[in-house]
């Protein structure tokens, strides 16, 4: 069921976002949402839920879904979403952006996650600070991600 929450609210970000761009830009542009766009990011969310369910030691798991694939997927929603607002930013305000909507997107997942289990009394985890650990590794996650990409800001194609 949370799973189920969790693309829809991919797809909910990805419009949203777009609208978003165009109105902080001050943009008056037609949105160009593409179908294959909100295709690809629930794709995307699936093998990562599914290659990450093969593992066996949950924590491992866990840590490299908050950690990793989760903030690729960020990035893909971020990249769709600006391509349907035709809003233009460059590199670095790419980042930026990028960082915060996700940041942003995984502390009300643990907020979101955190309300389940005390008001619905559903358990995500079998350890105690699981919520904790997440957010150490989306933080680490991001870091590593913005060392990844910030190599690429700023360089021009030959």
């Amino acid at each position: 069921m949370y799973l189920l929450l969790l693309i829809v609210s991919y797809i909910i970000l990805y419009y949203w976002l777009a609208l978003w761009l165009q109105y902080f830009f001050n943009e008056k542009k037609q949105l160009l949402y593409k179908f294959y766009h909100s295709a690809i990011i629930v794709l995307l969310f699936l093998v990562v839920v599914v290659s990450t369910e093969l593992m066996t030691n949950e924590i491992i798991w866990n840590r490299l879904l908050h950690a990793f694939w989760g903030w690729f997927i960020m990035i893909v929603v971020t990249l769709f979403s600006l391509k349907a607002s035709q809003v233009k930013i460059n590199k670095f305000q790419f980042l930026f952006l990028w960082f915060f909507i996700a940041t942003t997107f995984w502390v009300v997942n643990e907020l979101t996650e955190s309300f389940w289990q005390i008001v619905l009394h559903y358990t995500f985890s079998s350890y105690f600070n699981d919520t904790w650990l997440d957010l150490w590794s989306n933080t680490v996650g991001a870091i590593v991600w913005l060392l990844v990409f910030v190599g690429f800001v700023g360089k021009k194609k030959k």
